[in-house]
């Protein structure tokens, strides 16, 4: 696998992709499960996995998308509704 800045030697620079979206609270002790964005709906790495400890999700290029975010927020204000809770997002 190749990084960013490795220097291509006797082969194709990889095209493999990843968007990790992480998300916790400001103290850091409570957090939300890792959003990870991929470019295959089933990636072969995946095969035989029964349980991922974050929610996977597909995209074309790996990138997060208005779509992808809005589901995002959609699931984080059900689970903040559901404990009654009122939060402030930002991004640093």
């Amino acid at each position: 696998m190749q990084l960013k800045g490795d220097k291509c030697i006797g082969g194709k620079r990889s095209k493999e992709r990843l968007t990790v979206l992480l998300c916790t609270n400001m103290s850091g002790k409570e957090k939300l499960q890792p959003t990870i964005i991929g470019k295959f709906e089933k990636p072969r790495s995946f095969r035989g996995v029964r349980h991922l400890p974050a929610n996977y999700r597909q995209s074309k290029k790996a990138w997060m998308t208005t779509p992808l975010f809005l589901e995002f927020l959609r699931c984080l204000d059900a689970k903040m509704g559901w404990k009654g809770r009122k939060i402030l997002l930002f991004d640093h």
